[in-house]
């Protein structure tokens, strides 16, 4: 997904940053490079771990089962805030132990047995990585796996739409519904991202994360406005999940407060239908509740389900619709 340019350049395709890199040179990413005129990518996964699917997190999508996540180094956003940052604010290096497709499949496939249902590209923003997570998607979905992207959504409609023939399952994270956010903290723009989020939603399952940072996009004011947009965008019964931030990388703001979480979780909820409380401890942030007839549907402790009562996506009780997939 590039075009190539005059003096060996190369214009990047995969996000609306449409990076020019010269030879020998790096996207602002920091994972694709430019090697004699043609994109390499530097940002391959090393290594991966089995994740309870809730930690993506996907409360909606084959809860109860784990699911192998790998990631690489680089990003195309410079979170000031961000949680991952000791990869995802490196340049990628090529390096020894760097997976193929093939063998990230074939691991994966041999944990099946361990409730695993197919592979997360995450830790990073997997986008940047986009050859490779669309070979190994490809690969995956021939083999019955099912394939989950945890990204940013800064990512351009044409690549997106090609890698989607091969994802089941994606949590977009829209960070604040102010795109001044965005380009303060970020080094980036909101427009894209709500554009993304609402091709995803017509492609594969989708959950929505937004990370609630203390005075900075903690408003009820602002959570009101993201969950409305969410409404009428992605439909009410899009999951968003209020994460809890921790102070990392640059910014030292104190913690996100449980009770706030609680808060804004019960102002999203005039809105959505499933909204839940990540990154602390909350039974009621953590359960998924029948929209019908209000009963616990999934009860959750941590990140691991531990009762489901859905029946092929439906309350047993009242016969809602509780938009679960795999359950």
């Amino acid at each position: 997904m590039y075009q190539k340019k005059e003096k060996n350049g190369v214009r990047c395709g995969i996000c609306p940053r449409r990076c020019l890199i010269p030879e020998g040179g790096y996207g602002f990413c920091g994972g694709r490079l430019n090697d004699g005129g043609s994109i390499r990518l530097a940002a391959i996964p090393s290594g991966g771990a089995l994740d309870p699917i809730e930690k993506k997190p996907l409360y909606h999508f084959y809860p109860g089962s784990t699911i192998v996540s790998v990631g690489a180094e680089g990003c195309n956003f410079k979170c000031v805030f961000c949680q991952n940052w000791t990869i995802s604010q490196k340049r990628a290096e090529d390096e020894p132990g760097r997976m193929t497709p093939d063998e990230l499949v074939g691991a994966a496939e041999s944990l099946r047995n361990r409730g695993n249902v197919g592979i997360a590209y995450t830790y990073n923003e997997p986008s940047i990585s986009f050859e490779f997570v669309l070979e190994t998607a490809a690969k995956a979905r021939d083999r019955g796996l099912k394939n989950v992207l945890v990204t940013n959504g800064f990512m351009n409609a044409a690549p997106q739409k090609r890698l989607y023939k091969h994802v089941d399952a994606a949590n977009v994270d829209i960070k604040s519904i102010e795109d001044s956010f965005y380009k303060k903290y970020c080094g980036a723009r909101l427009a894209p991202v709500l554009r993304y989020a609402e091709r995803a939603k017509s492609m594969a399952h989708l959950e929505i994360t937004n990370l609630v940072i203390p005075g900075l996009n903690s408003s009820e004011e602002g959570i009101d406005r993201l969950a409305s947009w969410i409404k009428s965008n992605l439909g009410d019964d899009t999951p968003l999940h209020l994460s809890a931030y921790f102070p990392r990388y640059r910014l030292k703001i104190p913690p996100t407060p449980p009770e706030t979480l609680e808060s804004l979780r019960l102002v999203a909820k005039r809105s959505l239908k499933h909204v839940y409380c990540g990154n602390v401890r909350s039974p009621e942030g953590s359960a998924t509740i029948c929209p019908g007839c209000g009963r616990r549907l999934i009860e959750r402790s941590g990140m691991s389900t531990v009762s489901n009562l859905v029946r092929n996506g439906f309350c047993p009780f009242c016969g809602a619709s509780a938009n679960v997939v795999g359950a």
